[in-house]
């Protein structure tokens, strides 16, 4: 089974769920794989001493070299080769402004390849999240976020789960500073979802590319247009090679911005009881934007799926029924 079918199980048995398995909502661009306080709880509080810590950190090579005597024990904890102390750490610590030091050591520790198995890589994905999260509210820090997310997704053996939450963040970069981010740093960011259109066959990285940006059309149209976007996720329905995540959202985004030429695809994916559940969820969706197919939609409320009955009927309120 897929990791992006289910959640992840950590050792405690709590469960962590990957980015890839969460519903993305029309225009909402996903963020934060769990909440601080949840991964608190998976996580307990680090009993290792900071002396161990200090000990086990190396001096990362070029441009994210740093100087361990600097680093806080917050990020020292954090960049601990031993899995079961890193993971021990109290994520409260970690937020707040970072010197350049820590900075560096902390973009060192994420474009470094996560490897493990499932349980410990369900903590250890959420944890770089985070990390993500911290580094993209450093004062001054922007392109720095920027280039490390870049290179993070640039990396196929990062793995689909880190390089999907490298671009989540690359779009909340932009979309939370469009005044302040600098020119070439907002084009390298549109370009990325450019190129990560093209992986559609599987997963979440289209997709995910698709809502980046339709989220940046949103705060800078001059520059990402909903005529772009249309075109894109158009283009992505037409795909035979796409994906079912790739399809949803294509969908959902047709909707949001009502494109009639997305109606013929839609009817048929809602009609279809052997197309992927979310698929028709969304075609649904899609023709309640845009208030097509009501007769298709009238016979959907009888459908044996008692989701696409939901949301059948939900659409046709659309007309005012």
């Amino acid at each position: 089974m897929r990791s992006s079918d289910r959640a992840l199980e950590t050792e405690a048995g709590a469960s962590v769920v990957p980015m890839e398995s969460k519903a993305m909502e029309p225009g909402a661009l996903q963020r934060n794989v769990v909440e601080a306080s949840s991964l608190t709880a998976v996580v307990p509080e680090n009993p290792a001493d900071e002396e161990a810590c200090a000990e086990s950190v190396q001096e990362a090579p070029g441009k994210y070299a740093h100087d361990p005597a600097r680093l806080s024990p917050a990020v020292l904890r954090m960049l601990d080769p031993d899995a079961k102390r890193r993971h021990w750490l109290s994520i409260n610590k970690l937020p707040g402004e970072k010197s350049a030091d820590e900075r560096k050591a902390l973009m060192g520790y994420l474009v470094q390849n996560p490897v493990g198995e499932a349980n410990y890589l369900s903590v250890e994905y959420a944890v770089r999240n985070f990390i993500m999260d911290v580094l993209r509210e450093q004062p001054g820090g922007l392109s720095d976020a920027v280039d490390t997310f870049a290179e993070v997704y640039g990396e196929t053996a990062q793995g689909d789960t880190m390089r999907g939450y490298a671009l989540q963040h690359l779009a909340s970069v932009y979309i939370d500073n469009p005044g302040t981010l600098a020119e070439a740093d907002k084009g390298r960011v549109v370009d990325i979802f450019r190129e990560a259109l093209s992986e559609n066959d599987f997963g979440t990285i289209a997709s995910t590319a698709l809502i980046g940006l339709r989220e940046v059309s949103r705060v800078e149209s001059a520059r990402v247009t909903d005529a772009e976007v249309a075109r894109s996720a158009q283009a992505l329905l037409e795909d035979a090679e796409s994906c079912a995540e790739a399809r949803m959202t294509a969908l959902q985004i047709c909707g949001e911005l009502k494109l009639p030429s997305a109606v013929g695809s839609a009817r048929e994916w809602a009609a279809d009881s052997s197309q992927n559940w979310g698929v028709r969820l969304a075609a649904i969706y899609l023709l309640g934007e845009t208030q097509s197919g009501k007769t298709d939609l009238e016979q959907l409320v009888l459908d044996e799926n008692e989701n696409v009955r939901i949301a059948a009927t939900a659409a046709l309120r659309k007309w005012g029924n």
